[in-house]
């Protein structure tokens, strides 16, 4: 028995109808399905392959497996929530492209934080990187290179709070912590200088020069008018080693000497010189060398 609807359609009719409607809203998977595999060879392998591009087209779409909680880069809505809640399980990469969500897509702060990664190896030395090296990485503008390095600042604010206010010889962990923070993770040596009052607190510090690889420029001259400057009455020198070896050239250890003795000369004392590189430290004054 042959069942018509009002229009004069069979129910067979009406069913494909419908089928054809739905297929509109999801055409490339549907549409495949709709038909039959053909039974020649190379039309089976065109039918494969249509079914295969669908599969990638809409592959975004579908859900992606968590494992043991760590969340992928590419789940930047995800990625947020977690940090909210604390974020402790979170891989570098998902934080970075987090962070990067709050100025680029979700599908381009994946691609950049895996080229950041890439380049720089870990998300210290990503957000310790200069400016100019953040924008050579290809989907890094501006506003992501503005937004990396407002991270490093904040990070070494919060670091170098535990040192406001206190004797740095009560504080001399906490001192080591935001000295590596701030220089070991860079790619090129770095010099900075803290000045402290007469009770060893501090009352700045500064990045004095930055170099190469293996070298970076003192200037004995700039170091005493920054002291004079800010009216201290002892000075700390750090330096990074980028190569990771702490120990001191002989360079180091004579220009260290001709600071020591120009600021003596106005009554203000070199506390110590400390190196710092791949997690480990030297400093000269426990090595007997000032």
């Amino acid at each position: 028995m042959l069942v018509r609807n009002s229009g004069g359609h069979s129910l067979a009719e009406c069913v494909k109808q419908t089928d054809a409607a739905s297929a509109r809203q999801k055409p490339c998977i549907s549409q495949a399905r709709l038909k039959s595999p053909p039974r020649d060879r190379v039309s089976q392998f065109r039918y494969k392959l249509q079914e295969v591009s669908c599969l990638e087209q809409w592959q975004d779409d579908l859900p992606k497996p968590h494992r043991r909680g760590v969340v992928p880069y590419g789940e930047g809505i995800d990625a947020i929530a977690t940090l909210a809640s604390g974020g402790s399980d979170l891989r570098d990469g998902s934080i970075i492209a987090a962070v990067l969500n709050q100025c680029s897509s979700r599908r381009k702060s994946r691609h950049v934080a895996e080229a950041l990664l890439s380049r720089f190896g870990s998300l210290q030395r990503i957000i310790a990187a200069p400016i100019s090296e953040l924008k050579s990485v290809e989907g890094v503008g501006p506003n992501e290179a503005m937004l990396l390095k407002a991270v490093h600042m904040v990070a070494l604010r919060i670091i170098r709070s535990r040192l406001e206010d206190k004797p740095i010889l009560s504080c001399w962990e906490q001192m080591l912590e935001y000295l590596h923070a701030a220089l070991s993770h860079g790619s090129v040596e770095s010099f900075k200088a803290l000045f402290l009052d007469s009770k060893n607190r501090v009352l700045s510090d500064e990045v004095q020069t930055r170099g190469t690889v293996n070298h970076v420029p003192v200037y004995v001259r700039e170091i005493v008018k920054r002291a004079l400057l800010s009216g201290c009455s002892s000075v700390i020198l750090a330096h990074s080693h980028p190569s990771g070896d702490p120990k001191p050239s002989e360079t180091d250890i004579s220009s260290t000497l001709m600071i020591k003795a120009a600021l003596g000369t106005l009554e203000i004392s070199l506390q110590d010189h400390i190196i710092v590189g791949n997690g480990r430290y030297y400093s000269l004054r426990q090595n007997g060398l000032i």
